[in-house]
């Protein structure tokens, strides 16, 4: 058995109380769903983290109607189509959003949810599935205002999701 300091012990319980606070308020976000139609019921979406020379790649969403998505920072990814394994739709995702091809290394440990009202006035719940992901092949993507590689300390200076910062916290 390992020997615990008081230090050690107040960091796990500080992280325990974390962890506790995420879980909670994960259960009022789902059971605000519940009732919901089909489309509130939860979606798995996939994104990658892709790092290069100390740098993330970046993609700005597109505006889509939904508020607080719109024109944010995001990692690049999508949703996983029926029948498909979460690390097969990483890997077609990102050949079609950047021509590029990836190998996910190694999923996060987080799972966060979103809850987003959507034009159309639906609410829609997502999960979020993370791989860091090494690049495999294909040309580098073709940088723009909507695709750029930032340093992790740019990224808390710029407009990204939250759940995003979150995961890029935990590489």
């Amino acid at each position: 058995m390992g020997d615990f300091t008081s230090d050690s012990l107040s960091d796990a319980l500080t992280e325990n109380r974390i962890l506790h606070r995420e879980l909670k308020a994960t259960r009022e976000q789902l059971q605000e769903c519940r009732d919901k139609p089909a489309k509130a019921l939860p979606r798995l979406v996939v994104c990658a983290i892709l790092i290069r020379n100390g740098k993330v790649l970046l993609e700005r969403r597109a505006p889509a109607g939904v508020a607080g998505l719109d024109g944010k920072w995001d990692l690049p990814g999508g949703k996983v189509e029926c029948g498909e394994e979460p690390q097969e739709a990483i890997t077609r995702e990102i050949r079609e959003e950047l021509g590029i091809t990836v190998f996910p290394v190694k999923m996060i440990p987080y799972l966060p949810i979103s809850t987003w009202k959507y034009a159309d006035g639906e609410q829609r719940h997502w999960i979020l599935v993370t791989y860091v992901c090494t690049i495999m092949s294909g040309d580098d993507p073709v940088l723009s205002d909507t695709l750029q590689w930032f340093s992790l300390d740019e990224v808390n200076r710029i407009d990204i999701l939250a759940a995003d910062l979150q995961l890029l916290r935990m590489v």
